[in-house]
């Protein structure tokens, strides 16, 4: 449990949950990692096996789609039917992933199994944002929102790759779990980390190489993402050349306020391609 990439508090009302658990239960998070971690964690402890995967017990969903539809609810509501075995209080746990996604239609149909939810059985619902799900099913359900580790948590969990490392990382990623495996381990499964090594990559690049990805990054429709993390790297370079050097400190301020502008832009629903071109050229 200790090595569930949340905070401290978050991890005191993770144990408190495995002790005495509701039937629903949302867990909310910016960091994949953190919510699929979590979740596979409750799984297994409450139900006392060592794996989710291939579990009789344990229903992932969604399978195959980007997100839970109303023909994924129906397969929740015939796995519900099924009779369980034990002599465990809860026998069965459904996991929802990307709930945020989910259409109104489904999650009224959600609705009516958490209105009469089975005794043996938990369900997980997995959300980068409550306020994408309806208020009804937030009133049935327990939430524990998952905090991002503090920098001790991170110095222990990262204690081969040096403080100072860590200390930078920190500042880059804003604490989120997936940023710091990108920049500390290199590690890139997902969108979130894959953000912050193309704003390494656009960084380190000259004027022509940043043009050339203008087209991706547009067509991926990423560009919130990517200046979200450039924001972050540019500002944790300032941070750290604020007191040593003032030219150094001059330049990231500049790519700062660049980033910031170019943010704004994209509220008022400029062309990201124009956004990014004329940033990608200034920078």
């Amino acid at each position: 449990m200790a090595n569930l990439p949340v905070h401290e508090s978050s991890l005191a009302l993770i144990k408190a949950f495995v002790q005495k658990p509701a039937h629903a239960l949302i867990l909310q998070s910016a960091s994949s990692q953190a919510l699929q971690l979590t979740a596979d964690f409750l799984a297994t402890s409450i139900l006392d096996t060592f794996s989710t995967k291939d579990n009789p017990a344990v229903l992932l969903m969604p399978k195959d789609s980007a997100a839970v539809g109303i023909e994924e609810i129906r397969e929740i509501q015939k796995f519900i039917k099924l009779k369980t075995v034990g002599k465990q209080t809860i026998r069965r746990i459904i996991c929802i992933s990307n709930a945020e996604k989910m259409s109104t239609e489904a999650q009224n149909a959600l609705l009516k199994i958490l209105e009469e939810p089975p005794l043996d059985t938990i369900l997980i619902i997995c959300t980068k944002s409550t306020d994408a799900l309806l208020p009804t099913i937030r009133s049935r359900a327990q939430t524990i929102s998952l905090k991002n580790p503090t920098r001790t948590q991170y110095m222990s969990i990262y204690s081969t790759q040096g403080p100072t490392a860590v200390e930078k990382a920190f500042l880059m990623s804003d604490g989120l779990p997936e940023a710091m495996d990108a920049l500390l381990l290199g590690e890139t499964e997902n969108s979130s980390a894959a953000d912050i090594t193309q704003a390494k990559q656009i960084l380190g690049s000259s004027a022509f190489d940043r043009l050339i990805q203008v087209e991706v990054i547009s067509k991926n429709k990423t560009a919130p993402q990517v200046l979200k993390a450039l924001e972050s790297m540019c500002y944790a370079a300032l941070k750290q050349s604020a007191s040593k050097n003032a030219a150094s400190s001059k330049q990231w301020a500049r790519r700062l306020k660049l980033i910031l502008d170019a943010e704004r832009d994209l509220t008022f629903n400029v062309s990201s391609k124009i956004v990014l071109t004329d940033l990608f050229l200034q920078m």
